[in-house]
């Protein structure tokens, strides 16, 4: 079982600000959700999918890594916030051809650098959110993972990944969702850190 979906003991330890070592370690597809503009007020309904960093350097005071995630919009389109954190943690924008044979379950492990930063809540408490993703300087090594990885496609849904799947992130999947989503479920390569620049992400 994932050390993430572990009851955490103690008060709750908000994520620190910096830059810090992670590793990818889940993709959840929540499904089409509900969005309102805030400039223009109008609603529309997008697919999203939450991105989840284990910041395998930063522990919390229980010995466990300090894990964050990041909704995104289901979308490779060039000015998506997936594609631009994408095109910063590959180093190089993403052609067409890449975009035709994207498979992010490749994503899972990979290691990189997340950005968190600090922001007041109007209830006056602190939230910690993921500001940008960047890639890992060469010669830096980064520790393996803690928590099992998790991915989780509604249209190919696997039993045994959706148990994986935090209560709260799972609260969320619209499972009424149909169509297509941004890939398909695919096995990784042990050896994915070293074919990191050929993968199509």
């Amino acid at each position: 079982m994932s050390k993430y979906n572990a009851k955490p003991s103690g008060e709750f330890e908000t994520t620190p600000t910096g830059s810090h070592l992670a590793r990818i370690y889940s993709i959840v597809d929540i499904g089409d959700q509900e969005y309102t503009n805030p400039q223009d007020g109008k609603t529309k309904i997008t697919r999203k999918v939450v991105y989840g960093f284990e910041l395998v350097s930063e522990l919390m005071k229980d010995g466990r890594p300090f894990v964050a995630s990041k909704f995104y919009t289901a979308s490779l389109h060039d000015k998506a916030s997936l594609m631009i954190d994408l095109n910063n943690l590959r180093g190089k924008a993403m052609s067409q051809s890449d975009k035709e044979k994207f498979d992010d379950a490749k994503l899972l492990n990979i290691p990189c650098m997340v950005s968190i930063v600090h922001k007041a809540k109007a209830d006056g408490n602190i939230s910690a959110s993921i500001s940008s993703l960047s890639p890992v300087p060469k010669g830096l090594e980064v520790p393996p993972l803690a928590n099992d990885t998790c991915y989780f496609d509604l249209d190919a849904q696997n039993e045994g990944e959706k148990q994986k799947i935090p209560d709260w992130i799972y609260s969320k999947i619209n499972w009424n969702t149909a169509g297509i989503s941004v890939a398909q479920p695919s096995s990784v390569s042990a050896s994915v850190e070293d074919e990191f620049d050929d993968i199509p992400f």
